[in-house]
This record gives structure tokens, C-alpha cells and sequence, in this order.
């Protein structure tokens, strides 16, 4: 089977979230994902998708080019229908309206366009996606595989 790997931060709570979602001071509450091991997530937002890397290197490339990459964790994981994420992003930290993100991926598929061309002609800005990046419709984490 296929590894995958996830960036978590524990917050205040030792409760543990998604790696953009922790940097977000007040997050949308259909952004926030709490995980657990060996528990099964889905995404709380209708018509999106999680987000792993499909290499450990890849997941610790990401947060050295974040800058500030302390405490974060990288978990190893199992998902389900892993799909080629697009060439950009949409998160809380960059864009002020994810949903619209998942908006215009869902438009793009109905209308068989592509993903990556609308998410271009949007007026959002979407940064590219970290190199290694898969997108998911569930996701377990297995177990701890880095720690900074």
C-alpha cells in the first residue's frame, strides 16, 4: 500500500489540526480538522478534498520553506481515492474564501475545463501547491514519523 504523509500542529489544547489551518488565528470552522490516530477523516467542506504529500521529503520540503516549521509534526497516513492535487492552492492563510476555491474546481469538472486554467482566470489569489501534493477523501493517520 501507498504511503502518504500529513503536516499536523498540535494547538493550545493538544488537540491536532491541519498545518495551515494552525497558522490561522481565527479559522473558518469548516477549515478546521481535528485528527486522531488510526481514525478515519473526511473534509468538512462540501466538494473538497484533503490535502497529503506523497513523499516524507516532500512533506518536510513544505515546511522548510515555510520559514517557522517548529512543532510540527509529520504523520504517515492511509487515504482513500487519492487524486493529483491542482497546481494551486486555496487556504485560509492565503485566500480569503476557500469555499470559493472548491467552488471553481467543482464548476471546472462539471463543465470539463480545467482545474488549472480556472483557478488562473479567478480573481482569488491561489499560490502553488507544494511540490508532492495529493489531494484525498478520507485520511487515517498510522503514525509519527518526523517531529521539529
Amino acid at each position: 500500500m501507498k504511503k502518504y504523509y500529513k503536516i499536523c500542529r498540535r494547538n493550545d489544547y493538544n488537540h491536532l489540526l491541519s498545518y495551515n489551518v494552525s497558522k490561522v488565528s481565527q479559522p473558518n470552522k469548516e477549515e478546521v480538522i481535528e485528527y486522531n490516530i488510526n481514525e478515519w477523516v473526511k473534509p468538512h467542506m462540501p466538494n473538497s478534498k484533503l490535502f497529503v504529500f506523497d513523499s516524507l521529503n516532500a512533506a518536510i520540503n513544505c515546511l522548510s520553506k515555510n520559514g517557522n516549521c517548529r512543532n510540527y509534526e509529520v504523520y504517515e497516513c492511509e487515504v482513500k481515492r487519492p487524486t493529483k492535487a491542482a497546481k494551486y492552492r486555496g487556504d485560509g492563510w492565503w485566500s480569503n474564501n476557500l469555499q470559493e476555491y472548491w467552488n471553481i474546481i467543482k464548476k471546472a469538472k462539471k463543465n470539463k475545463k480545467s482545474i488549472n486554467k480556472a483557478l488562473e482566470k479567478s480573481k482569488e489569489h491561489f499560490p502553488p501547491m507544494p511540490a508532492g501534493t495529493v489531494w484525498c477523501d478520507e485520511l487515517k493517520l498510522t503514525k509519527l514519523v518526523y517531529f521539529n
